[in-house]
């Protein structure tokens, strides 16, 4: 079932589809942390009362969560996602390579979970080596190809 924006503002009464699309800052609590993140949201244009539309819950937690992760150095959902289409893997070939279930790859590149120190140093570790690589096509030069990633 997919939502709808609301017709109707439940602080104003406003009841001409009121609301627009904005980027809001907002603070969050995260294992006992306070994160101030900026997400979508949406906004009536009469009142300025703020809700979460359709997926914008989903889009507070990633931010959230990846807020923690670049405060200790963690891997982001979106760097964990680009080192993994970078080295060329479904989800479930990652997860396999990493010695892993393929729910936490998911989990992680969706940022609905942080992963721990642990398994973000083998998240390194494991994909670092395979950003650098030497290409050597048949009859050419040696050459060294490097990527990097945001």
């Amino acid at each position: 079932m997919q939502l709808s924006i609301p017709d109707f503002c439940p602080a104003c009464d406003a009841t001409d589809k009121p609301f627009n699309l904005v980027q809001r800052e907002t603070e969050q609590d995260f294992r006992g942390e306070t994160f101030r993140v900026t997400t979508p949201a949406l906004q009536c244009r009469h009142c300025g009362f703020g809700t979460l539309g359709p997926g914008h819950l989903d889009a507070l937690q990633r931010a959230t969560h990846d807020a923690y992760r670049r405060k200790y150095g963690f891997l982001t959902s979106g760097e964990i996602l680009s080192r993994r289409k970078v080295m060329g893997f479904s989800q479930k070939r990652f997860a396999e390579y990493l010695g892993v279930g393929s729910a936490s790859i998911e989990r992680w590149e969706s940022g609905a979970l942080v992963q721990d120190k642990a398994s973000d140093l083998l998240l390194r570790q494991r994909t670092d080596r395979g950003l650098y690589f030497n290409v050597r096509p048949a009859g050419r030069s040696k050459r060294t190809f490097a990527f990097s990633l945001p």
